[in-house]
């Protein structure tokens, strides 16, 4: 049994950072930040891709943190976007948009780009950045309209769900699950590790 030895927050809505923190046995409250992300990623358009979802999730991470400054809070985020177009694809919400998404990634690589922070008493004790590199089949309208009805991808970055069905829509993924999805957890746990925040001991 994994023993957490410091609380932890994680500052996110998302289930899917959820239900991967869960897998690792540590117990951990759930404070979801009030952050206007769509303004904030204004200011930060001009930064690597990497270095745009580390800022996001530091942000996150500082709203909650000065809410709870004696516990270790937890925030991840990610952009996926075309490099070479400079293009960014953010969570499509309707089907329409997110076939648009899948109709621009069709055939092309893309990146899956995570950052998460760590924090205590409003200041960062870690931080890590990640990218993977997606290749995407040359997806036909019928294939891409199926999928969509299949996993309703719609609050996804990227208009696909990598931990359901979307897995038949890549030719090549170079890169972690865990990263594609928005949260590595094996250098978040060797993190914790080392400063004795959880242990495997009991």
């Amino acid at each position: 049994m994994i023993k957490t030895l410091a609380p932890i927050i994680l500052a996110s809505c998302s289930e899917i950072r959820k239900k991967i923190l869960e897998s690792s046995g540590i117990k951990f409250d759930i404070v979801t930040s009030n952050v206007d992300e769509d303004s904030f990623k204004c200011d930060i358009s001009h930064l690597k891709f990497t270095d745009q979802a580390y800022e996001l999730a530091k942000i996150k991470c500082s709203s909650v943190s000065i809410l709870y400054p004696d516990k270790y809070v937890l925030a991840a985020d990610q952009i996926c976007a075309l490099d070479d177009e400079n293009v960014v694809f953010n969570k499509p919400i309707t089907f329409d948009v997110a076939k648009s998404h899948l109709c621009s990634l069709r055939g092309k690589t893309h990146s899956q780009n995570s950052g998460m922070c760590l924090m205590k008493g409003n200041k960062v004790i870690w931080e890590h950045r990640k990218r993977a590199l997606i290749k995407m089949r040359k997806l036909t309208d019928e294939e891409i309209e199926a999928y969509l009805n299949l996993d309703k991808p719609y609050k996804a970055c990227g208009a696909y769900q990598l931990e359901c069905n979307a897995k038949h829509l890549f030719e090549h993924i170079e890169g972690e699950d865990d990263n594609i999805l928005g949260l590595p957890l094996v250098p978040l746990l060797n993190k914790l590790y080392n400063l004795k925040i959880i242990s495997l001991c009991g």
